[in-house]
């Protein structure tokens, strides 16, 4: 069966409408147990009549539009599936070629330090020793996860958190061959660390600090992410202050669309000037 998603404000719109006509429905049949002439009668039956084709018309945009509002979740599903896919491979690309060049070039590196030791020029090799060094150090890619994917996507948004200031700390406890659908990696994981990053920006006079864990344990994945936040300004059924609120709201629904689909429990909280979101899926298979 298939679950309704609708905007909280839409749903409660035409719940209301509802229960405003049904309300009137019941008034006209009193009405109709009291009324004797003819003319009356025929006048509060067209009356009921119209309020039934009311409902039913509610009714039918009631699921008329969350069809249209399912259909936008899933094609902002599908082109996040598409882009954490897209960066992940030109990432695995732009690895392997640096991983080339510096193999090109580390021949000639070593040629070089081996004639500079030769001629007892100690300094010189020292530094050249040091630049290959980092070099090699640039491309590594810090393992947070045995996953991949996941392991990619928390380096990029990592990577990220870090140009603004953000310190991220991260405690991975998963199977190595632990396989994750790249559904709750591109939608979970993707948007809720954008939101937490966007949360650690608008901080001026506080720490920043994101915190991820994540739990295998009994057919269980248990992910929490918190941040601090600054609460003058916060959001809390977006954790955003971009004017593009729309696409946030996306994302939002999307994280709780994937949710839903594994079953799971999904909460958010606050306790003081930090922000926690918490998710457990149930029936992940190792």
């Amino acid at each position: 069966m298939k679950k309704k998603y609708m905007p909280g404000y839409l749903k409660k719109l035409l719940i209301s409408i509802s229960v405003t006509t049904i309300f009137i429905f019941c008034i006209h049949i009193d009405l109709l147990l009291e009324i004797d002439g003819c003319l009356q009668l025929s006048r509060c039956l067209l009356s009921v009549g119209g309020i039934v084709l009311i409902n039913i018309a509610v009714l039918h945009t009631y699921d008329q539009i969350c069809n249209v509002y399912r259909r936008l979740i899933h094609q902002e599903i599908v082109n996040l599936k598409i882009k954490t896919g897209n960066h992940y491979y030109d990432h695995l690309e732009n690895s392997h070629n640096e991983i080339r060049k510096l193999n090109h070039n580390m021949k000639n590196e070593l040629l070089t330090v081996l004639g500079l030791l030769k001629a007892h020029k100690n300094g010189e090799a020292e530094r050249m020793l040091e630049n290959s060094l980092s070099a090699i150090k640039s491309t590594e890619i810090q393992k947070y996860t045995p996953n991949h994917v996941l392991n990619y996507l928390l380096t990029e948004k990592i990577k990220e958190a870090t140009e603004s200031n953000v310190s991220v700390c991260v405690h991975c406890l998963i199977p190595e061959h632990f396989s994750l659908n790249n559904d709750v990696i591109a939608i979970i994981f993707g948007n809720l660390l954008d939101n937490a990053i966007e949360a650690c920006e608008k901080i001026t006079d506080a720490e920043k600090k994101i915190d991820i864990n994540i739990k295998y344990h009994q057919h269980q994945l248990y992910i929490q992410i918190s941040n601090n936040m600054n609460p003058d300004i916060f959001d809390y059924r977006l954790q955003s202050t971009k004017k593009d609120g729309k696409s946030h709201g996306f994302g939002l629904e999307s994280v709780k669309q994937i949710v839903n689909e594994y079953s799971g429990i999904f909460k958010i909280r606050t306790e003081g000037n930090r922000f926690y979101v918490n998710i457990i899926l149930w029936d992940m298979d190792c």
